[in-house]
């Protein structure tokens, strides 16, 4: 039991002591996690790098039980998240601020009917966006996925480098970019990879278009690119470095959150991931929600449980008709990362703010 005494007046008080205020909530979970990482980097080059890295992150949850079906919510996402930081990201999260709402949501959603399967158009938020992100741009722009490395584990991608300056993935509101100095605060960031080579700034979608690829020494020298993204990264000491995200964001738009759902006029409002799965070829893909939010004439007028959205990743990406401004944006962190055979995790960033896509399908799933 995760106990956060960072608000006046209320020390003593746990975030699981708030959620099980109501006796329908029957299974909570916090929990808080703290890493100190120190690694030394040598080669035959001559490169010397010492580093020290501490990463913190929390994260809660609760479950409801109806007469039926039981249903989760989580905050600040059900992966939780992490940072490049200490106990005072803890605090800047909020838990327990947030305990009381999620219980409520928990509870709503027992009453609550189930998504429509019908097409809405749908905003993306936070962790959820961030996990659109990651899989179907992120793993499909891992260069070593277009050589085959991964055939045996994670399956290959449609984003090829023969494809690069010519592939539009998405619409012009769409622009991605690796390995950013702003985002060094999540627990992703790496100031040089485990080949010795520095995190370098890598545009990876450009206004819809397919402009970059994460690569190592390998992979960059036998696509031809100009330089090494410094994306080899490995769980320790003893694993070989593979080519992976550390950081990617979306970049803000101008739009207000607010004016997202004011021009929304049937929409869901999705919030924080609770399945997905994609194909090998990082095309193929369905993700599902914790909450749907419906959006009628602007307005937020219910819920939905159960959502569940489906789509091809380019067509997908290319129906983004908006993103938000970067003060609605947030930071989002997986310490869980898989890849490899023998299997790896790592930590991986996303950055986003919310954004808006017209015209997706969505079904309600079973549970």
């Amino acid at each position: 039991m995760f106990r956060d005494f960072s608000s006046p007046g209320r020390n003593g008080i746990s975030c699981e002591d708030i959620m099980r205020k109501n006796r329908r909530i029957k299974v909570t979970e916090s929990s808080a996690e703290f890493i100190r990482k120190e690694q030394i980097f040598a080669s035959t080059e001559g490169t010397r790098i010492r580093s020290c890295r501490v990463i913190s992150g929390a994260g809660i949850s609760c479950k409801a039980f109806g007469p039926r079906e039981i249903q989760r919510r989580s905050y600040p996402s059900a992966s939780k998240n992490y940072a490049s930081a200490g106990y005072e990201f803890i605090q800047s999260l909020g838990l327990r601020e947030n305990a009381e709402r999620i219980r409520d949501e928990a509870l709503r959603l027992l009453e609550s009917p189930p998504c429509p399967a019908r097409t809405f158009d749908l905003i993306l938020k936070d962790s959820i966006l961030a996990l659109q992100i990651h899989e179907t741009i992120g793993h499909a722009a891992e260069l070593d996925r277009a050589y085959g490395h991964e055939d045996s584990f994670g399956g290959r991608t449609f984003l090829l480098p023969e494809k690069l300056d010519t592939l539009r993935i998405g619409s012009a509101a769409v622009t991605l970019i690796a390995n950013r100095p702003e985002d060094k605060s999540g627990a992703g960031f790496v100031a040089y990879d485990d080949e010795g080579c520095p995190a370098r700034e890598t545009p990876v979608i450009l206004n819809g278009i397919f402009r970059g690829c994460l690569s190592n020494r390998e992979t960059a020298l036998k696509a031809g690119l100009k330089q090494i993204g410094g994306s080899a990264i490995a769980e320790d000491w003893a694993s070989l470095p593979l080519v992976r995200m550390t950081t990617l964001s979306l970049l803000a738009g101008k739009t207000p959150f607010r004016k997202l759902i004011e021009r929304t006029k049937e929409g869901l409002l999705l919030d924080s991931e609770a399945s997905w799965s994609v194909d090998e070829q990082r095309e193929d893909f369905q993700i599902g929600a914790e909450i749907a939010w419906h959006i009628k004439n602007g307005k937020i007028i219910g819920a939905f449980k159960n959502p569940l959205y489906r789509a091809k990743s380019g067509p997908f990406w290319r129906k983004c008709a908006a993103v938000a401004e970067k003060k609605d944006g947030a930071l989002f962190s997986f310490s869980d990362c898989g890849k490899g055979g023998p299997l790896q995790n790592a930590f991986v960033s996303h950055g986003s703010s919310p954004a808006l896509f017209r015209g997706i399908t969505c079904y309600p799933a079973s549970r």
